[in-house]
């Protein structure tokens, strides 16, 4: 058996003989008998192992190997071919492009095709996404603030990538075209879709090394501590972390606890207990509950001091509503000094401190607040505050995570950074 093989340098170590011109570009050694009879240029790398002759006029740009017995035909740009004899059956057609069929070839394939998609960039990937998520190359391009050649300029490139249609694109009656994922889409955006989540995390872990916050951050807090405790604070974080993308959701206590504990959002600020074994709680800072009521009322001109806790049960009083903090902090400051809820004329339910203050502003009632939420009000002369003998309601705004699990990322440095802006402990 003979055995062709060209390589490197035009070496030949075998009985060659050549009636005309031959031009090799590549690495060219040849082992076996070789006879050429026309005008040969090869910038590839071509191997056989088993005789053959080659009649070549024109060129050829393709890689060809060829490890089994067969017949291997070479179209190239001329129309130069290549025969070769064995005792085999298997055949291999290389059209010019490297498509041959041998196990070699498609295993070699795969491995070129792996190597490409290591080296992908990035944002042909978040085009995809877009396009994927929407439906649309135009919806895309308007998101990314990219033109809409632009957007398909990306996708086909990464079908080139990756070797596969992404999408079918189909001609609507009158209405442009209309897209769809194909298999190999759907498969490629789930990988896509993690890969992105991947990059978010390693993007926080790597900031965390050097103190910084980067990408979402997914808050949580009651009413009162929404209002007048955090827009300071988220502020000033903001203002130094600017790469921080905030998503905050208001409620009462109960609402923020159920929605730590259901993990949609990472970090809670609550201003009572959580009442659940699933979460955990650490204090951000110390909070005091006021009486307030109304600059005509009997109590804002008393100057005789403190009001005896027997005359709370004598006035229409404004509560939150039920799974408040507030209110469960309220009820038990009242029972422990012998005004039990049956003992009060509930006026009125409300669920914000702000409706409360409107409330005692209006004359409907006295209500408790937080001492954080009636600065402004009590600066205006709108409501003033009145002493109850031996009733001091102190709590706690806390921070409330998932039992069992430790902050990390962007939370963990919001969490750091409020803790310090309010200087709690």
């Amino acid at each position: 058996m003979g055995y062709l093989e060209k390589q490197s340098n035009g070496k030949s170590k075998s009985n060659c003989k050549s009636k005309s011109n031959c031009k090799s570009k590549g690495n060219c050694k040849s082992k076996g008998n070789c006879k050429s009879k026309g005008n040969c240029k090869s910038k590839s790398n071509c191997k056989s192992k088993s005789n053959g002759k080659s009649k070549a006029n024109g060129k050829s740009k393709a890689n060809c190997k060829s490890k089994g017995n067969g017949k291997s035909k070479d179209n190239g740009k001329g129309n130069g071919k290549s025969k070769d004899n064995g005792k085999g059956n298997g055949k291999s057609k290389d059209n010019g492009k490297g498509n041959g069929k041998s196990k070699g070839q498609r295993q070699e394939q795969l491995l070129q095709l792996q190597q490409r998609w290591i080296g992908l960039e990035n944002f042909r990937l978040r085009v995809f996404r877009a396009v994927a998520e929407m439906m649309s190359f135009r919806k895309a391009a308007e998101a990314l603030h990219l033109s809409q050649p632009a957007v398909s300029q990306h996708v086909r490139a990464l079908e080139e990538e990756a070797g596969v249609r992404l999408f079918d694109r189909a001609r609507g009656a009158g209405h442009g075209s209309q897209i769809s994922l194909t298999e190999a889409g759907r498969v490629l955006l789930g990988y896509a879709n993690t890969a992105a989540e991947t990059m978010v995390e390693a993007q926080r872990a790597l900031a965390a090394l050097n103190d910084e916050a980067v990408g979402k951050l997914r808050l949580g807090a009651s009413t009162t501590v929404a209002q007048y405790v955090l827009p300071r604070i988220l502020g000033a974080f903001l203002r130094q972390y600017p790469q921080v993308k905030l998503s905050l959701v208001s409620g009462n206590t109960e609402r923020i606890v159920e929605a730590v504990a259901e993990e949609k959002v990472e970090l809670g600020i609550i201003e009572g207990p959580a009442m659940r074994r699933d979460v955990k709680t650490q204090r951000m800072v110390r909070d005091e509950m006021v009486l307030i009521v109304s600059p005509n009322h009997a109590w804002a001109a008393r100057k005789a001091g403190a009001i005896a806790p027997a005359e709370l049960a004598k006035v229409p009083l404004l509560l939150r509503e039920r799974g408040s903090g507030s209110r469960r902090v309220v009820e038990r400051a009242l029972k422990k000094v012998g005004l039990p809820l049956r003992s009060l004329k509930v006026a009125m339910e409300l669920d914000s401190t702000e409706a409360i203050i409107s409330g005692v502003e209006a004359e409907l009632g006295v209500g408790f607040v937080s001492r954080y939420a009636v600065g402004k009000v009590l600066r205006l002369g709108s409501v003033r505050i009145a002493a109850v003998e031996g009733l001091e309601i102190l709590r706690d705004f806390s921070f409330v995570r998932l039992a069992g699990a430790e902050l990390s990322g962007t939370a963990a440095a919001f969490q750091r950074f409020a803790m310090g802006t309010v200087g709690g402990g």
